[in-house]
């Protein structure tokens, strides 16, 4: 099979990514201006299109697939190797890009969200209200960038609190690449994924098994 057509094989998935950062947004708008309906007992098929928790681990599950697909087709160490060295980089640049501009616009006073909370009757610890609610200060803002995203993330004064599935990802990723190395090869392997831990959810997430 050629490189095109390997990618052409699970072109759908741009498609199941692009939904699901649609779903995204419109969580985020409904965590700002519909808070309510977060914890409204609506039935499953609704809330899938507006769970962007769900949407979140679906992402994660997507990761996980294309980042062993070189290394399943290939049979290299070598690329679980270069994948793990290169997975900082790969991930710290456009981190720190995000973080430093959200610093810049705390810095010039652009940020109105907890104006927007008080104009919509919110409180100060509502969603919309909680963010950026501290004074602008590069230091702090290079240690999102290059670290505490990746190794400790922190929620109470984030400058990009959308971060906090870096630290899980890049985890998830080496953890990924480990198993990869060790178990892929055996023979029985099926029975090593069948045996792992659990994996239990995220608190507040909604998963599969909500559907269910």
């Amino acid at each position: 099979m050629s490189v095109d057509n390997a990618r052409d094989e699970f072109l759908f998935l741009d498609s199941v990514r692009g939904t699901a950062a649609v779903v995204v947004v419109f969580w985020h708008l409904v965590l700002g201006f519909y808070p309510a309906m977060c914890s409204t007992a609506l039935p499953p098929w609704v809330r899938v299109w507006y769970s962007g928790e769900f949407a979140v681990q679906l992402f994660f599950t997507l990761s996980g697939f294309v980042l062993s697909l070189s290394f399943v087709r290939s049979g290299s160490i070598e690329s679980v190797r270069s994948a793990a060295v290169r997975r900082y980089f790969r991930l710290v640049v456009p981190i720190a890009a995000s973080v430093f501009l959200s610093y810049l616009l705390l810095r010039l006073g652009l940020y109105f969200n907890q104006e927007v909370a008080a104009e919509t009757n919110q409180s100060i610890d509502s969603w919309m209200g909680m963010w950026f609610g501290f004074p602008a200060s590069l230091p702090p803002a290079i240690d999102e960038g290059l670290y505490l995203s990746l190794f400790a993330h922190d929620n109470a004064r984030p400058y990009n609190n959308v971060l906090w599935t870096m630290q899980m990802a890049f985890a998830g990723s080496l953890f990924l690449f480990a198993f990869l190395s060790l178990f892929v090869r055996l023979r029985n392997r099926l029975v090593v994924y069948a045996a792992h831990p659990p994996v239990f959810p995220l608190p507040g997430v909604v998963t599969l098994s909500s559907f269910s």
